[in-house]
């Protein structure tokens, strides 16, 4: 009987030892989570202000959306509604608002862009001009750029004016190209080196144009 009590207090001891023993079991890990991105809204640059450099004013213009130029082959006069062909590439278009009207007339041997904007504080009429004095007429010919002039007669505009040209737009003609935006037209020379805005509040040079003199115009720009 002894013997017998004494087996079963050494099972007793090594069972409870082996119970110490066992480790307890590891408890899955679960994946890691990925790390949490945040993403930044998409910069939108505004338009080029007065003095911007050329690239950013070349980035801005490219960076509208092409037009189909088509359309903007054709001038409509208001007066009859009587439509005409443009000629050697040439196009016509205006603003959402009326009051920038763009057109070439290489067909008639003028280069560069040809405009008339309703300016509200135009330059004055020059003294020793002969003809009627338009303050709103714009010729920009990429290297030069000038700001009212004398006209016996509308010029191309007696064609009439083309489509309007929507904000955000960008319509390239005889290798220049322009903007259209709620603060006005921006125009870029085929060499890339001078630019201007159009608008109401007045016309801005950018680039390598700067102002000087000439006594038949109102403003008057070179490179």
């Amino acid at each position: 009987m002894r013997i017998a009590a004494l087996a079963a207090i050494l099972l007793l001891a090594t069972g409870c030892a082996a119970s110490k023993d066992q480790t307890p079991p590891q408890a899955v890990n679960a994946a890691p989570a990925a790390p949490e991105t945040v993403s930044a809204a998409p910069s939108k640059a505004g338009p080029p202000a007065s003095g911007a450099s050329m690239k950013t004013f070349i980035g801005w213009v490219e960076a509208g959306s092409s037009v189909a130029t088509a359309k903007y082959g054709i001038a409509i006069r208001e007066e009859d509604g009587t439509s005409t062909q443009l000629r050697n590439g040439d196009l016509s278009f205006v603003s959402p608002t009326g009051k920038i009207k763009c057109l070439t007339n290489f067909q008639d041997g003028q280069s560069g862009l040809i405009c008339r904007v309703d300016l509200k504080d135009p330059p004055p009429r020059p003294d020793g001009g002969i003809g009627n004095w338009v303050g709103g007429w714009v010729d920009f010919g990429g290297s030069d750029l000038n700001v009212g002039s004398f006209h016996g007669d509308p010029g191309a505009f007696l064609r009439g004016s083309g489509p309007e040209l929507p904000y955000g737009s960008r319509i390239t003609v005889h290798d220049f190209s322009c903007r259209m935006d709620t603060t006005g037209m921006y125009c870029l020379a085929p060499d890339g080196n001078a630019g201007v805005k159009m608008s109401d509040a007045g016309i801005v040079a950018f680039g390598c144009l700067s102002e000087r003199t000439d006594r038949l115009t109102g403003r008057a720009y070179a490179c």
